[in-house]
């Protein structure tokens, strides 16, 4: 009986460390997509130098996703104070306290629909 609750823990904690680990894996593929992206659009910026239309619009990526790199490098840098402030707002203090607050939450949040 000792044996199986062994094993059971173990597989408990070999699922919890794939899904950690998947869930790491798409987080950081995402990043790698998003910046392989962006270094080929500064190549192209670079090989349409000579077209002021095509650069033009060359220059409107590179700049909206060189943005998007540094907004998730930040995101990916500063998780643990977000899940942190989260966690903050999930306290009982952010909470509803009676059914009036209740109603007036439930009244914006249908607005975000």
């Amino acid at each position: 009986m000792i044996y199986i609750f062994r094993n059971y823990n173990y597989v408990l904690y070999c699922v919890t460390f794939l899904l950690f680990d998947i869930y790491n894996f798409d987080r950081y593929t995402i990043a790698a997509i998003i910046y392989h992206f962006t270094i080929f659009e500064m190549a192209e910026l670079i090989r349409m130098r000579n077209d002021v239309e095509d650069l033009t619009e060359s220059l409107f990526l590179v700049l909206t996703f060189m943005c998007l790199c540094l907004k998730y490098l930040n995101v990916l840098m500063r998780h643990y104070e977000l899940r942190a402030l989260l966690d903050c707002f999930r306290a009982n203090l952010c909470q509803p306290r009676n059914s009036m607050e209740e109603s007036i939450l439930k009244q914006y949040d249908l607005k975000g629909i």
